[in-house]
């Protein structure tokens, strides 16, 4: 777990936040929670299931908008003095926020496949350092 703070902005984040704490009790803590594999395993399945969460709104989002777009496009289609530009930059919009719907729509068997093979290699390491498991 990291958060990219100096050990100094640490301290003074913790004692806004709760109390003042000393530089050896800030390095008990660091020592503790990143030895815990329960709380690694903890915060990480929490930012798996943000990320689709996440995925899953920007999806939903997307989908809205194309929804409102077609409709629009349809409207405009139907017209008989439709405006061939403002269909053009319809048609336009409609093609680019499908594509980022499928942008969304790949990302997530990809980056999936991704950790799979980063856990495949943690764990291959983990049984090299590992002497009672070889």
């Amino acid at each position: 777990m990291t958060h990219n703070l100096s050990q100094k902005e640490s301290l003074s984040y913790i004692e806004k936040r709760h109390k003042k704490v000393s530089k050896m009790t800030l390095q008990r803590y660091k020592n503790y929670i990143n030895s815990d594999q329960s709380l690694d395993i903890y915060f990480n399945e929490h930012a798996r299931i943000g990320f689709v969460k996440d995925q899953r709104s920007r999806k939903n989002e997307m989908n809205s908008v194309n929804e409102q777009l077609l409709r629009r496009w349809k409207n405009l289609t139907g017209r008989e003095n439709a405006d061939v530009d403002q269909i053009i930059r319809m048609s336009h919009a409609i093609v680019s926020v499908n594509k980022r719907l499928e942008e969304i729509s790949l990302s997530n068997p990809v980056i999936s496949k991704i950790k799979a093979k980063v856990d495949l290699v943690e764990s291959d390491k983990i049984s090299r350092e590992d002497p009672i498991r070889n």
